[in-house]
Order: structure tokens, then C-alpha cells, then sequence
């Protein structure tokens, strides 16, 4: 195998794992809001921006 395509597969990889890791801590902030947790909590909690907590409340 080249060494692009295993730069290329390990920058997907890389990629991948990243977006899990969000996708996770918006998951629990989605948790975190139905319990009714502030926002200022939620933040500190997933490292969420306040915009994006807000977008998940709708």
C-alpha cells in the first residue's frame, strides 16, 4: 500500500474518531438538558459551545 493512501486512511480514521467524540458530548448534553441542567453546566460538562447546546434544545 502507498504511503498516500495510508495517510489518507489514517487522516479518515483521525476524522472519524473526532466526530464520534462530538457527536458523544452532544449526546449527553441532549441527556443533560432533558434533566434540566443549565447551560453554564452543560458547557463545563461536554466543552460544548453555548450556541450549540442552544441549537440542541430545538
Amino acid at each position: 500500500m502507498g504511503i498516500r493512501i495510508r495517510i489518507g486512511i489514517e487522516q479518515g480514521i483521525e476524522r472519524g474518531v473526532e466526530q464520534g467524540k462530538i457527536e458523544k458530548a452532544r449526546n449527553i448534553a441532549r441527556n443533560l438538558i432533558m434533566l434540566g441542567m443549565e447551560d453554564e453546566f452543560i458547557k463545563k460538562a461536554t466543552g460544548l459551545s453555548g450556541d450549540e447546546i442552544r441549537r440542541l434544545k430545538i
